[in-house]
């Protein structure tokens, strides 16, 4: 079997002497095998353990030796069925020792594996063995590189294709020994995804014939991905391992000769595993050119595959452009060759890209497997170059004068920009001049020299007050150049000067080595007018009145108040006077003095108070005797006998002044009453509040107070007087008496001391307007079932009352410990003591026994109570547990058989029971850890066997049943069992034929794994029919039971 379809092209060019001399696809050992021993646990399925055997790189070999320097890619490998790890100690060493981590997880390696548990495992070891990279307790602490390969024999290489389902990664790639199918199917498995996929099968498998299992496992993978079968020519099932009893025996009954040694196949099979292994995991191109130069070779074996990998080609760059790069110009690099993923030394994935700055560049080429480089090449840019102009002379020019420019780079070419090539030029133009310098090809522009002529600056005479000299004042007069000295037509040799007169002036000025004139300023004296102020009264002034001042002016005005208009009205004593504007000078009038007469505040004096009662008269008074009174009296003084405003006046300096007004009162006798806060009288230890009618009147208590209101805190009679020496008034009297508290107490309905869920009733006895219980409620009566202290309070004619207290206990469930003599689960005959540690009360168990103590017997729940006084408080369910003994008849099977032959053996199935068969010098097929079993009693052995089953159920049964089975002598060649069949396997089915007829109570079918088929068979006279064409090709075994207890058990093929 030779094909395949493959687009990866050759990166690198192997001597074929070496590519094709035996074991070329091995590496040289570059590691020990270590060995170690973990267990990783599935919180997720019930805390499943998973006992896995590890295998590792290391300096030295041994167990749990420390792992060699560096980082590993690791690979989990699924044993086959009834088969223990150790039988692949081989492939696994060797995978070790050219630097893998090989974990093989140990579970389902029962008869009656799950497929789906087992596939479980090994997902979550591939996973969660990367967990321990980060632990610094392990010996893989930093030593795992994180990809990984999954790989299984037989069921584990079904199982390898269930596994991915159960991964949230994806491994690099997949490997399989002689897969078989499982249940759920992997074959359907293989139809979801592309990881890439190697199948190892083998020519002389009748166990998992490669036309049943592999070959359907690779067809159903998609086309899509990178997929090999080899077909190891003259291999076996069972030659992937070591040798293994379990896999061998199976083997032996179908396998033909002629096949070749276990060395050579697992010789074989490594040297074809390690290159693909070192090719994914480790992204190796030349490990997968040598792994596809082996396929294509095809020593040992036939191959079949599908890998639709990208071809990559042979990176080399092409500089477009020439070197070196001048500054500001970039370069073009181009990859020649573009087969596979294009990424450039800058990260640019583009098939060309553009260079701006010098140094080394390179592109990668990169497929699904590999990653190939090409050679750097180095990038050179011209250095950037300021070229600079020396000036010889002054760039600002009178007319007639030059200026000398040259360069200061001496190599390379230059061009002026006036067109001159030479390196110095002589300029007496004015402009902008600048030269272009080309060194290696690159050209550099100088910077530009300006040169200027100059030309008049137009000198002119500034006078920052104006051309116009007010009379008295000076003008100054500056040039606008703002020069140090010039050279005024005064004379003057300075940069500004003062004028006070009026005429022409204009200066000479020196201006960049030249002198220019400027131009001429006329100067002229202001001449303002008329200029008077004048007043429509004159000064003094009386308080109140105002005169009026006029400006006698032509022109804009600014009075020294600040007003503007040509008069203003004054009433304020001051110097008044306006300056006066004309278009260039300000001129000030005569100045107005104002004087206003003293304002005086006379006072109306009183002898006495201003109230009057019963017909008094009172005594007002001025402060001169010109005093002009309100009643038209003109007096020092005046006497009033009615109430009224009074006042007068006086004149001083023509003006006449007033005084303030006097307001005289009469008094009126008002009602006079006295007011209480509580009228029922005084609170014990409290007070109460007195106030009268007579508002904010100042008033006199009997208890010396004077106050609005005054606090009484005792009983008695009180009154209060009002008015003066004048007029006084006295109050009534109040009588003010004291409340006494009419002592409410609590009464109870029901007991004080309260067991649990019971209350009592609490009455408030006594006479009260309202009242507040210490819980917050209001009602004349409560209920209550807590613990506390009651009481409450009470309110008669606005005085605030308490009771008494009354207290109320509830009583509280005593502590209590129970102590348990004995197991809570135990064996018949056993007793257990249940013991109620109580310091007060009694303990009531639920069956009626009052005691602290109490001894069981039997299986049960038992409870308790405690009685505390009245009290009955609930206490703990304590359930107790008695196992049973074992009651069983022994083994039921035959008690001689012949040698070479296999029978079953069962015992009576109870349940809660676990069984565990054992055999000596005979070996159980199948059934170990159930209640019936298969047992194949070898040829070599004769005479009395012993088998046996264990039996326990966790508790009281642990025994041991044995029974003596005698192995004899088969019957000559030529001469079959009296009882046996004769086998004929036809194209659609097997037979059965015997020499008597029979009834038969069991007729079963098992396949390879000792799966139990759903299949019958038909029985007609002497033969018995077991139709085949519905099963998958392959090795079964037939057990038939007759009526009589006989069993026949027979291995079949199924082509």
């Amino acid at each position: 079997m030779k094909s395949g379809i493959s687009i990866f092209s050759r990166l690198f060019f192997l001597p074929l002497v070496c590519l094709l001399m035996p074991g070329f696809g091995l590496v040289a050992q570059n590691y020990s095998a270590g060995s170690a021993q973990l267990t990783f646990v599935d919180a997720d399925r019930n805390n499943r353990s998973i006992s896995t055997q590890v295998y590792y790189p290391a300096d030295q070999p041994g167990n749990n030796v420390a792992v060699s320097e560096g980082s590993f890619h690791h690979i989990v490998f699924g044993h086959g069925f009834v088969m223990a790890v150790s039988a692949y100690e081989s492939i696994a060493t060797s995978l070790a020792e050219q630097g893998f981590i090989v974990l093989l997880p140990e579970t389902e390696g029962g008869f009656l594996p799950s497929h789906s548990n087992f596939a479980q495992d090994l997902a979550f070891v591939a996973e969660h063995f990367l967990d321990l990279n980060e632990q610094q307790s392990s010996i893989f602490y930093e030593k795992i590189a994180g990809r990984f390969a999954m790989g299984g024999h037989s069921m584990g290489g079904g199982c390898t294709y269930l596994s991915l389902q159960y991964m949230d990664g994806t491994p690099a790639c997949l490997f399989t020994f002689a897969a078989a199918e499982t249940n759920p199917s992997a074959i359907d498995q293989l139809s979801n995804f592309t990881v890439p996929n190697l199948f190892f099968s083998a020519e002389l498998d009748c166990v998992t014939p490669p036309q049943d299992h592999q070959i359907p496992m690779y067809e159903a993978q998609s086309g899509g991905s990178c997929k090999y079968l080899i077909e190891i020519s003259g291999g076996y099932h069972c030659q992937f391992n070591d040798f293994n009893f379990n896999c061998n025996f199976g083997e032996s009954t179908c396998s033909p000769g002629g096949g070749i040694e276990r060395e050579e196949q697992i010789e074989l099979t490594l040297e074809l595993l390690v290159p693909w292994l070192r090719a994914w995991l480790e992204k190796d191109c030349i490990s997968f050119e040598e792994f596809e130069i082996l396929v294509d070779n095809q020593q040992g074996f036939s191959a079949e595959f599908e890998c639709q990998i990208s071809p990559l080609g042979e990176p080399m760059i092409e500089i477009a452009g020439d070197m070196p790069v001048c500054p500001g110009e970039t370069l073009l690099l181009v990859a020649m060759d573009t087969q596979g993923d294009i990424l450039w030394s800058t990260g640019e994935s583009s098939e060309e890209i553009e260079i701006s700055v010098p140094g080394f560049y390179s592109y990668s080429l990169s497929n699904e497997v590999c990653t190939v480089v090409s050679s750097d090449v180095e990038i050179e840019f011209q250095d950037p170059i300021i070229p600079e102009i020396i000036v010889e002379g002054s760039t600002e020019l009178c007319p007639g004068e030059s200026v000398i420019l040259q360069t200061d780079h001496p190599m390379g070419t230059l061009e002026w920009s006036n067109g001159s090539m030479e390196s110095a030029i002589q300029i007496s133009e004015e402009g902008a001049f600048s030269y272009i310098l080309e060194v290696n090809g690159c050209q550099f522009i100088s910077e530009e020299v300006m040169v200027t002529l100059i030309g008049d600056p137009g000198f002119k005479v500034l006078s920052p007050a104006g051309s116009v000299l007010c009379p008295g004042d000076f003008l100054e007069l500056v040039n606008s150049q703002g020069l140090n000295e010039v050279l005024w037509n005064t004379e003057e040799f300075e940069s500004s000067i003062l004028v006070s007169e009026g005429g022409p002036f204009y200066y000479e000025g020196e201006w960049l080595g030249c002198t220019f004139q400027s131009d001429t300023l006329v100067v002229s004296v202001d001449d303002p007018g008329k200029i008077d102020l004048l007043s429509s009264a004159a000064s003094p002034l009386c308080p109140a009145d105002s005169l009026t001042l006029t400006a006698d002016f032509e022109g804009s005005i600014l009075w020294s108040n600040g007003a503007t208009g040509a008069e203003i009205t004054v009433s304020v004593a001051g110097n008044y006077y306006f300056e006066a504007y004309t278009d260039f000078c300000v001129y000030s009038s005569d100045t107005f003095r104002l004087e206003v007469v003293a304002e005086i505040f006379p006072k109306v004096g009183i002898k006495g108070i201003p109230l009057l009662c019963n017909g008094d008269t009172l005594l007002l008074i001025a402060e001169r005797e010109d005093a002009h009174w309100n009643t038209g009296a003109i007096d020092s003084v005046l006497w009033v006998d009615e109430p009224g405003l009074y006042f007068y006046s006086l004149v001083d300096s023509a003006c006449v002044f007033y005084s303030d007004t006097m307001v005289v009162e009469g008094i009126e006798i008002a009602e006079i009453e006295i007011f209480s806060s509580n009228p029922q009288g005084i609170c014990p230890g409290g007070s109460i509040v007195l106030s009268h009618s007579l508002g904010e009147a100042m008033v006199f208590w009997s208890t010396g107070d004077s106050a609005s209101n005054i606090e009484v805190t005792s009983p008695g009679f009180y009154y209060f007087t009002a008015g003066d020496s004048i007029c006084e008034f006295q109050s009534d009297t109040f009588e003010v008496v004291e409340i006494v508290d009419p002592l409410a107490s609590i009464s109870h309905e029901g007991k004080t001391e309260l067991c649990p869920g019971e209350f009592t009733t609490l009455i408030a006895d006594g006479i009260f307007d309202a009242i507040l219980w210490n819980i917050g409620d209001s009602s004349a009566s409560i209920d209550v079932d807590r613990t506390g202290i009651y009481f409450f309070e009470y309110i008669l004619n606005g005085c605030s009352f308490s009771s008494d207290s009354l207290v109320i206990d509830k009583l509280q469930k005593p502590d209590y410990s129970v102590a348990i003599e004995g197991d809570s689960i135990n064996c018949p005959g056993e007793h257990v003591w249940l013991i109620v540690n109580i310091e007060k009360g009694r303990v009531q168990w639920s069956n009626e026994t009052a005691a602290d103590s109490l001894m069981i017997l039997e299986t049960g729940t038992y409870s308790f109570s405690i009685e505390l006084l009245d009290c009955l408080f609930p206490g703990d369910s304590i359930f107790i547990e008695f196992g049973q003994l074992y009651s069983g008849a022994g083994i039921i099977g035959p008690d001689t058989v012949e040698a070479g032959s296999t029978h079953f053996y069962e015992i009576e199935w109870h349940q809660g029971l676990q069984y565990e068969w054992v055999a000596e010098d005979a070996i159980v097929v199948a059934g170990q850890m159930d209640s019936s079993v298969e047992v194949f009693f070898p040829e070599e052995k004769l005479g009395s066997i012993e088998i046996g089953v264990f039996i326990n159920d966790g508790i009281c049964i642990d025994t041991m049943i044995g029974k003596a089975v005698l192995v004899e002598m088969p019957v000559g060649v030529n001469e079959l069992p009296p009882e046996g069949p004769i086998w004929k396997s036809g194209p659609e089915s097997w037979k059965a034929v015997f020499d008597d007829e029979r009834q038969f109570s069991r007729i079963s079918v098992f396949d390879i794994a000792g799966r139990k088929l759903n299949h019958w068979g038909k029985v007609s006279g002497t033969e018995i029919t077991i139709p085949h064409y519905q099963l998958p090709s392959g090795l079964y075994l037939i057990v038939l039971k007759d009526s009589r207890g006989y069993i026949f058990t027979e291995k079949l093929i199924k082509p």
